[in-house]
């Protein structure tokens, strides 16, 4: 299924389109505007490495994790990457179903966490940009709820990438950094 969504008039955008950034919170490869009170920011650092590996938004009881990746100069990358996640969902025992968000064919999947029996539900959705592509993560009452769904999409839609010119393979996640300024202290996965 080839997407209707229009990524360079919607968002999120590359960085080489907006030109000026200056009121954005800089997390290196990943911009989030900085003019949202509403919104708190928080990173996931790589318990074993310290590597930063992604961006969290929290926002009307919702949450939205935004990793960056690398990807060919031509191709997309968004729907091979979304079949091996569901994939490895469906592998490790959790369910998968596909919802059609407004960017695209999201992924809804349901597993357990850890030991217990509680289910987590979690919507991935993703778009392809020039020699990126993004991926979120969101939970909350945005999978139940039509406006906040809206809301969380528009922050989705408000990031800013920034690939940088290194060449990388596809599939490689992009380096985050800590922006300097007050953030939430970092939190592991």
């Amino acid at each position: 299924m080839t997407s209707e969504y229009n990524r360079e008039q919607l968002g999120p955008f590359d960085v080489s389109e907006l030109g000026i950034v200056d009121n954005f919170v800089d997390f290196g490869a990943i911009l989030i505007p900085a003019d949202n009170p509403d919104v708190k920011l928080r990173i996931e650092v790589e318990e074993l490495t310290g590597k930063l590996v992604a961006v969290t938004l929290e926002h009307l009881d919702s949450t939205l994790q935004i990793t960056a990746f690398s990807a060919p100069k031509n191709d997309g990358v968004w729907a091979g990457a979304r079949e091996q996640l569901a994939e490895t969902i469906v592998a490790q025992g959790g369910k998968t179903s596909y919802v059609q968000t407004g960017f695209d064919l999201a992924l809804q999947a349901e597993f357990f966490v850890g030991d217990s029996r509680a289910v987590r539900t979690v919507r991935f959705i993703g778009v392809d940009g020039p020699r990126w592509f993004l991926r979120g993560s969101i939970e909350g009452a945005a999978l139940n709820d039509i406006a906040v769904e809206s809301a969380i999409e528009s922050l989705f839609r408000s990031v800013v990438v920034n690939r940088g010119d290194s060449a990388m393979p596809p599939g490689e996640m992009l380096e985050l950094t800590m922006p300097p300024g007050n953030v939430a202290p970092p939190r592991g996965i």
